[in-house]
């Protein structure tokens, strides 16, 4: 059967706590070619809902055998649509004009937004426990760095103590503060395992902290980088000028307090060199450290703070002040003398002659001097590798209570 139109109409009805039933009629606009339409809804109660119909009132010779049926059961329940659609056959000499009733239940749309939000938590859920497992899986990251830390071979000897005069043990301070006094020392180092070339050597102090504000921020590094900018010295607010007001080149605290102990070794009475190119980073020494910039009255006043620098030789290529000049972040640090470019082998035993001259001792600091080997996660560092482990391991059991919960006490 086709149809010239079609009338819609569409009710809405609820039950309310004391089984009073509140509806709403959406009713098709009055036109000729409309069939019969919904004139009210009745409610016996929330068990049965009845939609009540009106006759042809708009067409010519209305067929009577429609009054027969003049209501029509919708169902019951606490929420439900239902859309009508009704209207005349193409052909009117057919007789009976036929309905249609096209029926959508609220609950249905509810439920299918309640699937469909459940769909969504169930991808979530499953998105945070794979994403939990899979930190869980990285955390072999934090194994692979813990056995790279372990290959790193370390011999570190602490020498602020050893290297003082049995004499001066109470009085240190004054020990590092006299000229006169030899501060050469002298120390048998045994290699407990075989290091592969190339041999770090690194001093470290505890103690020190190169991260206070005014120490960090005294320095000048337009002065460091161009000869023009020489004069540059506002931001050194010590060490900038001599008593003459001579401009000191570098200027500022970190370059006057340069860390001036040396180290030398030897092995089997020959000396084992140490190579001191290449130790700073290649962009402090192209970028920060100006070729045409040469040391000017550094450390000539009465007071000298640690190292000399060599006036004929330009910033760029002092890489002991390059590398002191990036200042720690943290007290206690090491930083690179130098490198041995040879093999030790287990149980070989090294002479070092430690120059004893940098003073830790006026704020009760240490120094050490560290012979150290490398791997592809640098030197040793087994908080980086425990880390790791310990986060990793955190997320993968996370992931299996978040897989339990869902398994046994799903949403």
């Amino acid at each position: 059967m086709s149809w010239a139109s079609e009338c819609h109409h569409k009710i809405r009805w609820s039950c309310d706590e004391d089984a009073q039933v509140e509806v709403e009629v959406e009713e098709a606009q009055a036109a000729p070619e409309c069939g019969p339409h919904v004139a009210d809804v009745v409610g016996v109660d929330c068990d049965e809902i009845w939609a009540v119909f009106v006759g042809f009132e708009d067409i010519d010779e209305p067929n009577e055998s429609l009054a027969t049926e003049p209501k029509r059961k919708l169902g019951a329940g606490l929420g439900y649509e239902e859309e009508f659609i009704v209207g005349p056959p193409l052909i009117a000499d057919e007789g009976l004009v036929e309905s249609r009733v096209a029926t959508k239940d609220l609950d249905d749309d509810v439920d299918d937004m309640v699937l469909e939000t459940e769909e969504v938590i169930e991808v979530a859920e499953a998105d945070v426990i794979a994403s939990f497992l899979l930190l869980g899986i990285l955390s072999s990251n934090g194994l692979a760095s813990l056995v790279a830390s372990e290959k790193v071979v370390e011999v570190v000897y602490r020498y602020d103590l050893d290297c003082v005069p049995s004499n001066y043990t109470n009085n240190k301070l004054g020990f590092i503060q006299n000229p006169q006094i030899d501060k050469t020392c002298h120390k048998k180092l045994t290699i407990p395992k075989d290091m592969k070339s190339p041999i770090f050597v690194y001093y470290e102090i505890r103690g020190f902290y190169q991260n206070h504000r005014r120490y960090v921020t005294s320095k000048s590094e337009k002065q460091l980088m161009k000869k023009s900018y020489e004069s540059e010295t506002v931001s050194c607010s010590q060490e900038a000028n001599t008593s003459n007001n001579a401009t000191i080149v570098p200027c500022g605290l970190i370059a006057w307090s340069l860390f001036n102990d040396t180290y030398g070794f030897t092995i089997e009475d020959k000396p084992l060199p140490i190579n001191k190119k290449n130790i700073a980073w290649q962009s402090d020494t192209k970028n920060k450290f100006g070729s045409d910039v040469y040391p000017q009255n550094f450390q000539s006043g009465s007071l000298v703070g640690g190292a000399k620098l060599n006036s004929t030789i330009p910033l760029s290529e002092q890489e002991d002040l390059i590398v002191w000049m990036r200042t720690a972040a943290m007290p206690h640090f090491r930083k690179l003398y130098g490198k041995i470019e040879r093999d030790l082998k287990a149980k070989d035993v090294i002479t070092s002659e430690i120059q004893n001259n940098y003073n830790i001792y006026g704020f009760d600091g240490q120094k050490k001097l560290v012979l150290s080997t490398a791997t592809w996660i640098g030197g040793k560092n087994i908080f980086l590798a425990v880390a790791y482990i310990l986060i990793g391991g955190i997320c993968f059991l996370l992931g299996i209570v978040f897989i339990l919960l869902y398994m046994y006490m799903p949403r």
